[in-house]
């Protein structure tokens, strides 16, 4: 996992399969966490939205955009786990560039936190 311990962060493992390459969409899914349980449940149908900015350019993008839902539905966009202070996000993203990423997280709209990203070169 890449992000930030006990915050949020993504499944992602720095190998040929799952690295980022420029153009190269793949589904990542997000893990936030919350200091207890009523605060993950306070983010049900919250909009989560990840803006992308490339350190050599300055360049925003934006990477992905859902609500969050609640478990149990046929077609789940994202999942808060009941009694548990965490909650996750499945994403499709794909960065057009080589180099570093910021990608910042917003929760309806404020700031949630920000992961830094390195998209590969192609080989």
């Amino acid at each position: 996992m890449i992000g930030k311990e006990g915050r949020l962060g993504f499944i992602y493992s720095d190998n040929e399969l799952s690295r980022f390459y420029p153009g190269k969409q793949q589904k990542y899914m997000w893990h936030f966490w919350g200091s207890d349980p009523q605060k993950s449940q306070a983010k049900l149908g919250k909009e989560v939205k990840v803006i992308a900015v490339s350190k050599t350019t300055g360049k925003e993008m934006e990477l992905m955009k859902t609500k969050v839902m609640q478990s149990g539905s046929y077609y789940v966009q994202s999942e808060i786990w009941d009694n548990e202070p965490a909650f996750r996000v499945p994403s499709m993203m794909s960065l057009p560039s080589p180099g570093l990423w910021r990608l910042d997280v917003y929760i309806d709209d404020k700031l949630f936190d920000s992961v830094v990203v390195r998209v590969h070169k192609k080989a």
